[in-house]
């Protein structure tokens, strides 16, 4: 007996064309959300295109996972809703295959699209995440590239403020009425520099600008610090010139960081490494946990009191008698010394406390890694178990109704799973509960749904045009009302009803017979 059948390659042809388009379709969607986010750090930094290929080449690699479970989800929603909607379903089902048995080459598809995505966030995810950590941050540190605006002042370049009233319009890069606010020998020492014109060049090596000045004058402070009461009389140094030339440090290359920096992060970690690395920091909380319980305890103990040799404890000396016999200075020496101990170890205490507490959270996150490896790569067979059976019963082919559908259950599963994510990394519940809620949640709804649209027992018809008609009648205003006929109107009100009923009555009774022949 053949074990692929024709009716197994009709579905996966059908399923394959559909899940590649649907996975790009996505795929882009979360690389412009992110690139969005991003948008300050890409725009006006002067960055080369193989600078920006690299940032969308990792940010596609890091987003791969998240765009397979939507992808499939969409995917499957569209293959059974065409099949149903062309009876094509229907007429697997007359031929004996059941909806289950249908859905069997799928299954195992998803399920090789699960252990791909595995393997995928724990060897090529780190590295790519890694690669795009350190090339956000290198963006970030680079120096934007000088564009003066006008009739403000521009603080792009670093310790120089400049403020410009007018540029040439012939691209000459002559400016007009400058100011400049120098601070890159200190701000006690800072230089006010006022010319007529001025014109900014970058060097061939894109290490300094070059300022060119023409009649002006420039001063400098020649006294440190700042006395705001002596600052009429301030010494200060007043240089006129028809021309000079000021180099400004201004490095507009752009320099990579080290991508090494970042190897402590959970997220550019494997699951075997993390595995390790949570090991190292539940055994240093330990460790540190004892030394600090041993250490409070030293510190805590009544340490005026001793053992006689009957192993009774007795006191060295009284509390009281001994204060009694202290003198006003001598006691108030006490008190300031014993408060100075007491805000000590509190500070001490407060400092421990944050130390832990940052360790936790770093522990979590780990924890967080660890578990999303796992989730988010069963998404990817869970969503088939409810897309597909959603698109058999609803018979709804194409694009837009898939699509709505997919983006609903898609939003709902990530509040969820972003929910419980945010509480466990907060420590409220834990990280397992946290991480694996959404799925809790989706594996007896997908379930359920496959089981009864098996049965044929779950029959839904959605007709979009007339949920949206229905909404907008909830929503007009006025009211449409229909037009009363001429008969409705005359029996409009309950007085015009009442007098029409008695006319009737009274025109029946009493009843006329008619008259014999003669």
């Amino acid at each position: 007996m053949r074990l692929i059948k024709k009716l197994d390659i009709f579905i996966l042809k059908k399923f394959l064309q559909l899940f590649a388009g649907s996975f790009f379709v996505c795929l882009f969607i979360f690389m412009m959300q992110f690139t969005w986010r991003y948008v300050d750090d890409l725009i006006g930094k002067g960055l080369t295109l193989d600078v920006l290929a690299q940032f969308f080449w990792y940010m596609s690699l890091t987003l791969t996972p998240t765009s397979l479970p939507l992808a499939v989800l969409l995917a499957s929603l569209i293959t059974f809703g065409n099949m149903s909607e062309s009876l094509e379903l229907l007429s697997i089902k007359a031929a004996g295959v059941s909806l289950l048995r249908a859905m069997a080459p799928l299954i195992v598809f998803c399920s090789l699209i699960t252990a791909v995505s595995f393997l995928f966030q724990n060897r090529i995810a780190p590295e790519a995440q890694k690669k795009l950590t350190s090339l956000i941050i290198s963006m970030r540190q680079n120096n934007p590239a000088v564009e003066i605006p006008e009739g403000v002042f521009y603080g792009g370049v670093p310790n120089v403020n400049l403020y410009v009233q007018r540029k040439a319009q012939d691209n000459s890069g002559m400016l007009y009425q400058v100011i400049i606010y120098k601070t890159d020998q200190g701000f006690e020492q800072a230089q006010i520099v006022l010319a007529d014109s001025a014109r900014l060049e970058m060097s061939k090596d894109k290490q300094h600008l070059t300022l060119d000045l023409w009649a002006g004058e420039m001063f400098e402070n020649l006294q440190g610090g700042y006395n705001a009461a002596a600052i009429a009389n301030e010494p200060y140094d007043r240089e006129t010139f028809q021309y000079k030339r000021i180099i400004i440090d201004f490095d507009a290359n752009f320099n990579m960081v080290d991508a090494d920096m970042l190897r402590g992060a959970a997220s550019t970690k494997s699951m075997a490494v993390i595995n390790h690395d949570l090991d190292s920091i539940r055994t240093s909380l330990d460790s540190m946990g004892r030394k600090h319980y041993s250490e409070t305890v030293e510190r805590l103990l009544p340490l005026a009191t001793d053992k006689k040799e009957d192993g009774r404890r007795k006191t060295k000396a009284d509390f009281d008698t001994f204060v009694s016999h202290l003198e006003a200075a001598q006691l108030q020496t006490s008190q300031a010394a014993a408060g100075n101990s007491i805000r000590q170890m509190h500070m001490e205490f407060q400092w421990r406390k944050d130390v832990s507490k940052d360790t936790l959270y770093y522990m979590r996150l780990h924890q967080r890694e660890w578990h999303q490896k796992i989730t988010l790569s069963l998404a990817c067979l869970l969503f088939f178990f409810i897309g597909a059976p959603l698109g058999a019963v609803i018979g709804k082919g194409g694009l837009g109704t898939s699509a709505v559908i997919s983006v609903i259950i898609f939003i709902l599963y990530y509040i969820v799973n972003t929910s419980g994510m945010k509480m466990g990394r907060q420590g409220t519940i834990p990280m397992w509960m946290g991480m694996w809620a959404s799925t809790a949640i989706m594996l007896p709804c997908g379930a359920w749904i496959t089981y009864q649209s098996n049965r044929d027992k779950i029959n839904i018809n959605i007709n979009f045009s007339q949920i949206w008609k229905k909404i907008k009648a909830l929503f007009r205003w006025p009211p449409y009302r229909k037009p009363l006929k001429t008969s409705d109107r005359d029996g409009w009100s309950l007085w015009s009803m009442m007098k029409t009923a008695k006319t009737k009555a009274t025109s029946l009774w009493p009843p006329r017979w008619p008259r014999k022949r003669q």
